[in-house]
């Protein structure tokens, strides 16, 4: 299994160990300096608390690299680049080390490292999105919610706000949206905490660098909705190109599967 981002190679083999190669800015191969690997080096398992990985990404471009790898009891380790505070800790100094992503449990503010995924349901779905240096992780616990750490200046974490966080994993609380068709005339509102079934996040950027980051997520009613930046070609499913900090329901969009 290999995650790749535009010039490093991550792999993970049988035994739950974490392998890199090629260019090391950044820190991104997780072996304490920014040196290129000419050839495969494994990560000690020490830095990822002795414990098995089973799933591994990563992201990246000239801008920037990041990487992550979660392990067999769910806890999230993030290396490499920190441009908005990706890897949790509370700051955006890159990591050469992988570091275990901190916690802000709901209904507090302070940040907790031994905080777990269980009482939320555990983890159906997570990743590693962006690119020009702006990075973000999210997951999808099993009680329906949607964390969020590190850039989210389109407003792409479904949380009302544009708000970087570097704190640690936040629960995205949207509440409830009212269904704006493209006509613009409002309809019922939908609470979407705890609904989230699914997500999937876009990110990108144009010619003079500007960044443009959105997350579709769809819920058990089988509607889809929308948050995250605008663009001149109307990737939102909205009917228009602005950015939208608050999710919107793409109305067409019904019983989607996949």
């Amino acid at each position: 299994y290999r995650e790749q981002s535009n010039h490093h190679i991550l792999a993970l083999d049988d035994q739950g160990q974490v392998w890199g190669w090629g260019r090391g800015s950044w820190g991104i191969m997780g072996v304490g300096n920014d040196e290129t690997q000419n050839s495969p080096r494994m990560i000690s398992q020490s830095y990822f608390d002795d414990k098995r990985i089973v799933d591994i990404a990563a992201m990246g471009d000239d801008n920037g690299s990041t990487a992550a790898a979660r392990a067999q009891n769910d806890d999230f380790y993030v290396w490499g680049g920190n441009g908005n505070g990706i890897c949790g800790q509370g700051h955006n100094t890159n990591q050469y080390y992988p570091v275990k992503v901190a916690w802000v449990v709901p209904g507090g503010s302070t940040r907790d490292y031994n905080h777990t995924w269980k009482p939320h349901g555990g983890v159906k779905k997570w990743t590693v999105s962006g690119n020009y240096g702006y990075a973000w992780m999210m997951v999808l616990d099993g009680n329906g919610y949607i964390w969020h750490v590190g850039y989210n200046t389109s407003g792409q974490a479904f949380n009302n706000n544009t708000t970087n966080n570097s704190k640690g994993w936040r629960r995205s609380e949207p509440g409830t949206q009212f269904q704006v068709a493209e006509s613009n005339t409002p309809t019922a509102g939908t609470n979407l905490d705890g609904k989230i079934v699914d997500f999937w996040t876009f990110s990108g950027h144009d010619a003079g660098s500007t960044e443009y980051a959105s997350t579709y997520v769809r819920l058990d009613d089988g509607t889809t909705w929308y948050a995250g930046a605008g663009g001149a070609h109307y990737r939102n499913g909205f009917g228009d190109t602005a950015a939208h900090t608050s999710p919107v329901r793409i109305s067409k969009m019904m019983n989607l599967k996949k």
